[in-house]
């Protein structure tokens, strides 16, 4: 079963050397959610449990070979923080460390991210990373 889902990751990336995604779903899970507050609400309706299918950590956590990079983006409406994965093909730990030095550097000197949108982010990522590649 792992065999497959590297397989269908790696076909996934033929074209790509990063995928940038969200680590969570959904900023309604309150960032003091879990023990011992077992509860929480979303549009004012209680919850309890199931926030770990929001959760977009868990397939590469799965996926051991892959390097993945959690960096912060800022902060959601209701204060929780926010974040993205900068995920390599498996064993390219180097890509992924670029790309993510990329990003910290286009945002340092702040004391948190701005929040941008993933496409200008990426185009961010790749000029940053064709910098560094130019300049080693």
């Amino acid at each position: 079963m792992a065999w497959q889902a590297h397989a269908d990751f790696a076909r996934v990336m033929e074209n790509f050397d990063i995928l940038v995604c969200p680590t969570n779903a959904a900023t309604d899970v309150p960032a003091d959610y879990g023990y011992p507050k077992q509860s929480y609400k979303i549009d004012g309706q209680p919850r309890t449990g199931g926030e770990d299918k929001l959760r977009l950590t868990s397939p590469f956590n799965m996926l051991s070979r892959l390097p993945v990079m959690s960096c912060p983006t800022g902060f959601a409406a209701n204060g929780v923080p926010t974040g993205m994965q900068i995920v390599g093909h498996a064993y390219d730990d180097s890509t992924v460390l670029n790309a993510s030095l990329a990003y910290e550097a286009s945002w340092i000197g702040s004391m948190t991210p701005s929040i941008v949108p993933v496409s200008s982010l990426a185009r961010t990522i790749e000029t940053e990373c064709r910098k560094q590649i130019n300049q080693g």
